[in-house]
């Protein structure tokens, strides 16, 4: 029974909607792209870059989770008005806010300009990021049938929580 429960879910996202497994590919990579900058980049930039102590981290620790639920706030406030072929906007908004993330380290500032500057951007992808995953994750739960979609939003989770352990293991490698 659990073969024929998995291979039918396998099958449903591989060959009946295949549209459904590029969504859940597509939020799995952005948020696994979007993980990697903040969990392991921002501490880098914060501690060995900047130079800054363990409280400049803390704060832009708490400014990721306050940008996390910020995100989550906008995506209610969007249902409706942000169709979905205009997802592609929010994902290029996560690519355009990494610009100044970069930019400001070529340009000659103070560590702490640099650091505002870098908090702002990275907390700037992590609301966009969390507005992607929640208009992703609610679409794929739209056009999967009733009586798969606990295995399909199993394989999302799956794949979101191995994105976030990957991550959470590079973190703790690096010493952050």
């Amino acid at each position: 029974m659990v073969k024929n429960d998995f291979s039918g879910s396998i099958r449903f996202i591989t060959r009946d909607r295949p549209d459904i497994m590029k969504m859940l590919l597509l939020a799995a990579l952005s948020r696994f792209f979007v993980m990697g900058v903040t969990l392991v980049g921002l501490p880098f930039l914060v501690r060995a870059v900047l130079g800054l102590d363990a409280k400049f981290y803390g704060g832009a620790e708490s400014a990721l989770a306050v940008s996390a639920i910020l995100g989550s706030v906008a995506a209610g406030v969007l249902t409706g008005k942000l169709k979905s072929g205009r997802l592609s906007y929010v994902l290029a908004a996560i690519g355009i806010c990494i610009i100044p993330a970069g930019a400001v380290y070529v340009f000659p500032s103070g560590p702490f300009v640099r650091y505002a500057v870098s908090v702002i951007s990275f907390c700037s992808m992590q609301a966009a990021i969390s507005i992607f995953s929640i208009f992703a994750v609610s679409m794929i739960q739209q056009n999967t049938p009733d009586d798969l979609i606990g295995k399909i939003m199993a394989y999302t989770c799956v794949i979101g929580l191995l994105a976030a352990g990957f991550f959470r293991r590079l973190e703790e490698k690096q010493g952050g």
